[in-house]
């Protein structure tokens, strides 16, 4: 891959290190020279050297190949152990789980139940506003029957002329000043005219 590239320019940086453009995408990017040597025992990525290191092999006694055997096993357990915890659910997690879902539970009850009441108010409230205008439009019409049945005219004929009523002369009214404008107090007997 390296082969097929062509180079097309070169600039300095600055560590002196020649990087080369090199063509291929839209983008340019600059790849490191290839005649530098890299340092044995590292590898290039992305212009960052990283070394691994080699550990020698030494000769282990058989106590300390049992000893790592041991430790290994524990640790096996061990992790064993925490995988079957973390898979089961201890006692509290479960009751604070059911507990939860229960109080979930019950909030949506009881907001559908709120919800479900107030809705049948809601209806109430319609029904009985389309009564009251009901009884309102039947009260006024009833009213205004009344008021035709009964003839003021009769009225104050027949008081006049069969029962021999006649009207107050300004004589025979009396009138009194109040404090008060909504109601009357009587104390004594109110006076008569002409005596």
């Amino acid at each position: 891959m390296e082969s097929n590239r062509r180079r097309t320019g070169s600039r300095q940086s600055a560590g002196n290190q020649r990087y080369y453009i090199v063509e291929g995408s839209a983008a340019r990017k600059t790849a490191p020279s290839p005649y530098k040597r890299q340092p044995e025992g590292t590898r290039t990525v992305r212009k960052t050297a990283v070394t691994r290191p080699v550990r020698p092999s030494r000769p282990q006694s058989e106590f300390q190949r049992v000893q790592a055997e041991k430790k290994r096993q524990v640790n096996q357990r061990i992790a064993m152990r925490n995988r079957e915890k973390a898979l089961k659910l201890d006692l509290k997690y479960t009751l604070f789980l059911g507990i939860s879902v229960i109080f979930v539970l019950i909030s949506c009850v009881v907001y559908l139940n709120l919800q479900n009441q107030m809705t049948q108010r809601s209806n109430e409230i319609a029904s009985l506003k389309s009564q009251l205008n009901t009884l309102t439009d039947a009260n006024v019409a009833a009213r205004e029957r009344i008021s035709d049945a009964v003839n003021l005219d009769e009225v104050y004929q027949y008081a006049t002329g069969t029962l021999g009523m006649v009207s107050p002369g300004p004589d025979q009214i009396i009138t009194y000043r109040s404090n008060d404008e909504d109601y009357v107090k009587q104390f004594q007997d109110i006076p008569q005219s002409n005596q």
